[in-house]
């Protein structure tokens, strides 16, 4: 008895150990692969959640241009609607210039030639400015033209006003007469009228009616 006693002690002290030993292997498996699943999960949750995120950026991104897109729809719509309402108020003056051309808005408007490049301008100082590129003198039919569309200028002054997004606005007629706001006295800047005429510019040519039959605002570079 007294030797099976530490024998079994032996014994039992070796299957503890091993026991041990075992639970321990086993521990660090599970938290090996508890490890594992975390680092797994991390990522996957670092993917999922960068997915998400990109996905939320591009709708955002999305929703913002079209909305800007639609801005500027709008603003282009209405500058169209205002330029017709321009081109037909300049009809009108036009269809009854005998009538408008005797009792011009601006009766002392006065034409002369820069003698740089050959147009005809009005002074710096008048509210509108007007350019004739039609040839060396001015015509009798053109400056009744002139006197008559002088009824304008106060449109082509509060579309100005009214609308920050336009620079200027301007009408151009077939004998070369130009009506533009503001006057910015321009005449100083542009070429010899061999060089360059208004009425060869491609936005002329596309707005005029041959080209333009329905009459419908055009828009050009």
């Amino acid at each position: 008895g007294r030797l099976i006693k530490p024998f079994s002690s032996r014994i039992g002290a070796q299957l503890l150990a091993v026991v041990s030993i075992v639970l321990v292997l086993c521990m660090a498996s599970l938290a090996f692969v508890a490890i594992g699943m975390v680092s797994e999960f991390g990522d996957y949750s670092t993917r999922s959640s960068e997915a998400n995120i990109r996905k939320n950026v591009y709708a955002f991104m999305a929703r913002i241009t079209h909305e800007q897109a639609m801005r500027y729809e709008n603003t282009f719509n209405r500058l169209a609607g205002i330029s017709g309402v321009i081109a037909r108020q300049a009809g009108v003056l036009l269809s009854s210039q005998a009538v408008y051309a005797g009792m011009p808005l601006n009766p002392d408007e006065q034409l002369d030639i820069y003698p740089d490049n050959g147009i005809y301008s009005n002074g710096p100082d008048d509210p509108t400015m007007v350019l004739f590129w039609g040839g060396k003198e001015v015509p009798p039919a053109v400056g009744k033209q002139i006197a008559a569309l002088s009824h304008i200028d106060p449109l082509l002054e509060s579309v100005s006003s009214k609308n920050p997004e336009a620079a200027a606005c301007y009408i151009v007629t077939e004998p070369g007469l130009t009506r533009y706001y503001p006057n910015d006295y321009g005449v100083e800047k542009l070429p010899r009228t061999a060089v360059f005429d208004v009425r060869n510019a491609n936005w002329y040519w596309r707005a005029r009616p041959d080209n333009n039959p329905e009459k419908k605002t055009v828009w050009t570079n």
